[in-house]
């Protein structure tokens, strides 16, 4: 059971409460036994992150402006949420509100 919370915590939900429902609702079908565990989770929750995924190194290059370093990770993180902002901000550690503004000023509303 433990192994199967641990891959759902890990899991970015980018169809947020709906997408945990249905999830905890197949696993509590699929699973034959009294808890839930990995196998009976579906196969991209399952699967996420891939055991082979390392996240690349940070590179920071001399001369590139603090606000082109902070776009360009704002910008990556909201795509490897699949666009969830809610869980973009909660990475980047700031509020959804502020996640909102940088990205209009950034012209790259979502």
């Amino acid at each position: 059971m433990a192994r199967a919370m641990d891959q759902m915590l890990r899991y970015g939900w980018p169809g947020n409460v709906r997408e945990l429902m249905n999830a905890v609702e197949r696993a509590v079908v699929m699973s034959r036994s009294d808890y839930i565990q990995p196998n009976d989770l579906p196969l991209e929750v399952r699967n996420f992150p891939p055991e082979n995924a390392v996240d690349p190194p940070l590179q920071i290059h001399a001369g590139v402006s603090l606000e082109r370093m902070e776009k360009e990770t704002i910008l990556k993180t909201l795509a490897s949420t699949s666009g969830n902002k809610s869980e973009a901000a909660r990475r980047l550690g700031i509020t959804r509100k502020t996640l909102r503004e940088k990205l209009k000023n950034y012209g790259a509303q979502t």
